[in-house]
């Protein structure tokens, strides 16, 4: 994007090739100042919503370019000063762009409010240590949910085994006992 800095003195973000290197860097370093303070108004302008004054600061040629792809999101592309002025004019006063300094801004004012509240963040040791007990349950739930599996596919082949309540140990025995067609025995021995 080029910036108008509107004034003669000043560079804009393109460089004439044809001039001279020296007087080039020269020119750089007197108005490195001038362009940052140029980019942060056009920034704080943009971010206010203030449409006329940042797209003043847009020189003719300048392009503006929003990624993301045309066919899902008709914004996106690349846009010369006029097709975003376009696009611009309905932005008005007190619609907030999200920047990283708007956050900070509403960040800090919910510290100084003391809306904010402090988190503990759990050391490697312990959070290594949830997460075994975690896949513990998991396994544990994993291996009821097979169990029950297996006993519902066997009630339906009109096989009742010990109930329940008697523990997985004493249907396991059981079900070892059992003679079953092949194609429920593969689907037990998957569960089990």
């Amino acid at each position: 994007m080029i910036i108008d800095p509107g004034t003669p003195n000043s560079t804009s973000l393109h460089r004439n090739r044809d001039a001279s290197s020296t007087a080039c860097t020269r020119r750089r370093l007197l108005s490195t100042e001038a362009n940052k303070k140029l980019v942060l108004s056009f920034f704080e302008n943009f971010s206010a919503g203030r449409a006329e004054a940042f797209l003043a600061q847009m020189a003719d040629t300048a392009t503006w370019w929003v990624a993301a792809k045309p066919e899902s999101f008709p914004l996106a592309g690349t846009k010369t000063r006029a097709e975003f002025a376009e696009l611009m004019k309905g932005i008005g006063p007190g619609l907030q762009v999200k920047t990283d300094r708007v956050d900070v801004g509403k960040l800090a004012r919910k510290l100084e409010k003391g809306d904010l509240k402090a988190i503990y963040i759990p050391s490697r040791t312990l959070h290594e240590q949830r997460q075994i007990g975690r896949t513990y349950v998991q396994s544990i739930k994993e291996r009821q949910r097979a169990q029950v599996r297996i006993r519902s596919l066997l009630q339906e082949q009109g096989r009742l085994g010990p109930p329940p309540a008697v523990g997985w140990t004493a249907y396991r025995t059981w079900l070892t006992g059992q003679q079953l067609q092949e194609p429920v025995r593969a689907c037990v021995e998957v569960h089990q």
